[in-house]
């Protein structure tokens, strides 16, 4: 493993290093200087890969942090892998796991550092991230390198500007919608919602608890009573409180 200038120097052709990023300059976040910003954290994360070197990175990140991957990679994790009580661990045991092996197409609503990219995309699945502001992707830019060295036949991530609330896609477009921590964020939770079920023929996500949502981050306080609600037109559905989150999903 070699670096050059900071940079993770890995063999990987160049048209698959980066993933496909496409702003809408009509969602103005401030100017696009956001651009500047995006370098910040493919930096830092890029400081660590080189410190530790790649192989302790993915171990110390892929397996013992990333839920998806783990179970992906690593069908018998020991107790320290695993991550009880977590919102994201407990929806892949109860839901993803058994569907992965029919999901195709993934999108990802509120990305935000893109891991969710690195997650699907080791599981080879086609995955678009959307975000009203991409500034935060460059964690995934950052570890693309490490994705290619754990699977070398891995799908690129690409990602959207886009609003939640307004989804540029067909009807039924996606295999599952999957979003996390990001409803609570939407202006119109309703309008948010309603849009996920449009393009996608199931969905699934996770959500903070209200007694961990602070007034002023947090649009909405969504509790499982809510999220009931909102699934009562899916004939297939689940909503379970863990320790510190809600996880749903629904199914057409």
């Amino acid at each position: 493993m070699k670096f050059v200038d900071g940079l993770a120097g890995v063999c990987v052709p160049d048209e698959m290093r980066m993933p496909t990023v496409t702003q809408d300059h009509r969602i103005d976040i401030n100017g696009w200087h956001e651009g500047n910003a995006l370098f910040t954290p493919i930096k830092t994360e890029l400081a660590k890969i080189e410190k530790v070197g790649v192989e302790e990175y993915i171990k110390g990140y892929f397996y013992n942090k990333s839920a998806f991957i783990l179970p992906i990679e690593n069908a018998n994790p020991t107790e320290e892998e695993k991550r009880k009580g977590d919102g994201a661990e407990t929806l892949w045991e109860i839901y993803l796991k058994d569907k992965i092996g029919r999901i195709m197409t993934v999108l990802d609503v509120g990305c935000g550092r893109g891991q969710a990219g690195i997650w699907f995309g080791t599981a080879g699945k086609e995955y678009i991230g959307i975000d009203i502001a991409l500034v935060n992707i460059g964690f995934c830019i950052a570890m693309l390198p490490c994705l290619k060295y754990l699977k070398p036949d891995c799908v690129i991530p690409r990602f959207l500007q886009m609003l939640g609330e307004d989804l540029k896609f067909e009807n039924d477009n996606f295999d599952i919608v999957f979003s996390s921590h990001s409803l609570e964020h939407m202006h119109d939770l309703n309008k948010a919602f309603s849009e996920q079920v449009r393009v996608g023929k199931s969905v699934c996500g996770i959500v903070a608890r209200p007694t961990e949502g602070e007034l002023g981050e947090h649009m909405w306080q969504i509790g499982a009573d809510m999220l009931i609600e909102k699934l009562e037109l899916f004939g297939n559905k689940r909503v379970q409180v863990c320790e510190k989150e809600i996880i749903f999903w629904g199914e057409k």
